[in-house]
């Protein structure tokens, strides 16, 4: 039986299943999916459907796998800058610690020369 799936609270998908639950849980187990609400014949005739079908943008499950492929990718990308920032920070942070202990070195002889001044 075909269900129409309101996903993510922006698409509209036609998901073929055995009941509702099993419609929405096709698309709920797509990454990045984190709300699906399946409507059959008689629930299409209520005004949360209608709602629901104003709100949204009509695609295939192949669009939405396409689109749900596309996320998992962008997320593995900012996973890794993440860890790059990160990394970037840490080195970042270090080299302010060492320009400090550089500059108290500077300091300390500059100090220790202006008491030494041969004269």
């Amino acid at each position: 039986m075909k269900y129409l799936v309101y996903v993510n609270a922006k698409f509209m998908v036609s998901i073929e299943a055995n009941s509702a639950l099993s419609a929405e849980h096709k698309a709920l187990d797509l990454e990045g999916i984190d709300r699906a609400l399946a409507f059959d014949a008689d629930m299409m005739k209520t005004e949360t459907f209608r709602a629901c079908l104003m709100d949204s943008e009509t695609i295939s499950f192949e669009e939405l796998e396409m689109i749900t492929e596309a996320y998992h990718y962008e997320r593995e990308d900012l996973k890794s800058l993440e860890a790059a920032l990160k990394a970037t920070e840490t080195r970042l942070e270090q080299l302010r610690k060492d320009i400090k202990t550089a500059r108290e070195v500077v300091e300390g002889r500059e100090k220790a020369l202006a008491v030494r001044k041969p004269y």
